[in-house]
């Protein structure tokens, strides 16, 4: 009965937890059903008969699984976009029946892809991240990388693809399978020729959903054509997969925003050392933040 539009609290209990709630007139005291994907993964993660409870312990306050980074991500799904139709729907739902027995790690892997997500062991804690829109939390510079230096590399033209095809279950069809597809169509126009991709929307049972999952590829390969690599030290261990940092580099831009203070004897409280000579790059106009 939540508005899952607006912010809300959660104390952590889970509905139909019986050792919670003990009373039946309980609101919390029988289950729900769901079909974000979210929690669906941390059912297939504690439960022990078809899933993972045997190893994680979900009576152990969760102290494998950060539950809260879950309720995070699962917000994250619930939000309400437009369907294609008119109307909108949840960001991410999944709606899949397992008929065999599967390994473990592949159906983590494609329960995660139901929501572009990563599964990662961080903290002691399983903590699932996403591939959504963040601000970045951390700035590298030549002043915190081993020897100051970027490696810069680019994505071969071969992976990146200008018509998409989705499949996916419409539940309007005897959830059969369909195919849904999302094209760039002046890449396909400049390049007078198509260069298709086949993907599988796991568990998507929604042309909306499916749509938005081409686009998402569509998107993303057209945009991230450059990767960077860099090694830095303990100053970094704070991140993890999925972060989103900022790298200023003045190789680039030209404009050095960044440095370090040297330990040097010589700096007082009005003369600051750095790591290098800024004249060049300063006025007398100039101050330190």
């Amino acid at each position: 009965g939540a508005n899952t539009s607006e912010y809300s609290d959660w104390d952590g209990n889970f509905r139909g937890d019986i050792k919670t709630f003990t009373s039946k007139t309980s609101a919390n005291y029988n289950p729900v059903w769901t079909d974000n994907p979210v929690w669906i993964l941390m059912d297939v993660l504690t439960n022990d008969r078809y899933g993972l409870g045997k190893y994680i312990d979900p009576d152990d306050n969760f102290s494998n699984i950060d539950k809260y980074q879950l309720f995070q991500l699962a917000k994250y799904c619930d939000e309400l976009v437009p369907d294609g139709k008119g109307g909108t729907e949840p960001r991410f739902s999944c709606n899949v029946y397992f008929q065999t027995i599967t390994q473990a790690q592949t159906m983590i892997a494609d329960l995660i892809s139901a929501f572009r997500g990563l599964l990662v062991y961080f903290d002691s804690q399983i903590t699932p991240t996403i591939n959504a829109a963040k601000s970045p939390i951390y700035t590298f510079t030549k002043g915190n990388v081993i020897d100051g230096t970027f490696s810069y590399s680019g994505s071969a033209n071969r992976f990146r693809h200008n018509q998409i095809a989705v499949s996916w279950n419409d539940p309007d069809d005897g959830f059969k399978q369909a195919i849904e597809v999302v094209e760039d169509h002046n890449e396909i126009a400049r390049t007078g020729k198509i260069k298709r991709k086949n993907i599988t929307g796991f568990g998507c049972t929604s042309g909306g959903q499916a749509q938005r999952l081409g686009r998402y590829h569509l998107v993303t390969e057209k945009t991230e054509q450059e990767v960077v690599n860099f090694a830095t030290g303990i100053n970094a261990a704070i991140l993890k997969p999925g972060d989103v940092i900022d790298i200023q580099d003045p190789d680039l831009t030209d404009v050095v925003a960044s440095g370090r203070v040297t330990t040097s004897a010589s700096s007082t409280t009005t003369i600051i050392r750095t790591d290098r000579d800024l004249t060049s790059y300063l006025n007398e106009t100039d101050t330190f933040n």
